[in-house]
């Protein structure tokens, strides 16, 4: 089994998209023990995140991997098939939003759209995660915005 593929991670790294996302699978957790109330959320195989209690029924919000406990047995993807999964399901969405905060309620967080700033962010939260840079941006994407 793959390890926990972070160091570190920012206070509030979530994704928000729609439940009919092509791709999108959700299965709950299964421990040695039996079937968790987590459950677990895969785009095209891949493990991004744990579903939150819903707000909206046409929408899905993910606590994204960086964020969960690394002592679990999910079934870790690698950093680099992490990142390829968030970039793919975001392509996929018709709408999605990303929510960054490397410290919450401690830094402005910054409001964008562009897809070249979108991706740009993404790639500095990651590197965060993965311990290559000190740097993390508190940002959100707002809502549906092209990504490629």
């Amino acid at each position: 089994m793959q390890e926990f593929p972070f160091i570190r991670t920012p206070d509030i790294f979530v994704l928000t998209v729609d439940v009919d996302t092509p791709g999108l699978l959700r299965s709950f957790f299964r421990t040695e023990w039996g079937e968790s109330n987590e459950e677990l959320c895969f785009f095209d195989g891949m493990l991004l995140g744990l579903v939150e209690p819903p707000s909206n029924a046409s929408k899905l919000q993910l606590s994204l991997v960086p964020r969960l406990d690394p002592h679990r047995t999910y079934p870790w993807p690698t950093a680099s098939d992490f990142a390829d999964a968030l970039s793919a399901i975001c392509d996929a969405a018709r709408s999605r939003n990303i929510w960054c905060e490397v410290d919450a309620d401690q830094y402005p967080v910054t409001l964008i759209s562009d897809p070249v700033l979108v991706a740009e962010q993404l790639k500095q939260v990651l590197a965060f995660c993965r311990g290559q840079s000190e740097v993390c941006p508190s940002f959100s994407t707002g809502g549906a915005f092209p990504f490629s």
